[in-house]
């Protein structure tokens, strides 16, 4: 987490860099001084080697410099949680597309936050539906993480897999405090 954080009494601003997302509770640990007042920038990820990965920030919307392939597991009609490539400990909402495929025509699937009722897809509420003669079906979509980075998949169909990919996400932030 980076955040701007400002001494009220003499207004000097710096930034922090945190490795807690939502990091307020350290600012009086990270810096020294009478700094009482924090912004959350952004939240960002490093490698194993603990480099950054390279990312674009317009706002509050973040763009994987190379999306990344996140889930390429087969789903039943029983709900798994699939942990996403965006920052952990706060919730974004991410930008996810892929392609779903299952033998049998109809087939559909659903990718909902984990805040939400894990629900059945059917023709009448689906993330993405498999077309007439076996055909494979893309999607796009934006969907809340919980604080793991995880989203849910379901499908309406034994063997059906959804292939997940980040593009992105979308972080508000925080507030001034």
């Amino acid at each position: 987490m980076t955040a701007s954080i400002k001494r009220p009494d003499t207004g000097v601003v710096d930034f922090v860099w945190d490795l807690v997302a939502n990091g307020s509770a350290n600012i009086s640990s990270l810096a020294s001084g009478a700094y009482t007042e924090f912004r959350r920038i952004g939240c960002m990820k490093t490698d194993g080697a603990n480099f950054w990965v390279k990312f674009i920030q317009l706002g509050d919307k973040f763009l994987w410099a190379v999306p990344t392939q996140d889930d390429t597991a087969a789903v039943g009609t029983t709900a798994a949680l699939v942990t996403l490539n965006v920052p952990t400990g706060i919730q974004v909402d991410a930008e996810i597309f892929g392609l779903g495929t299952n033998t049998a025509n109809g087939t559909t699937w659903l990718i909902t936050s984990p805040d939400q009722v894990d629900t059945l897809p059917a023709t009448a509420i689906f993330s993405g539906i498999v077309g007439a003669n076996s055909v494979n079906a893309t999607y796009s979509q934006t969907v809340r993480t919980n604080t793991s980075g995880q989203v849910r998949k379901r499908a309406s169909a034994a063997t059906t897999t959804i292939y997940i990919n980040t593009f992105g996400w979308t972080d508000r932030r925080g507030r001034d405090t």
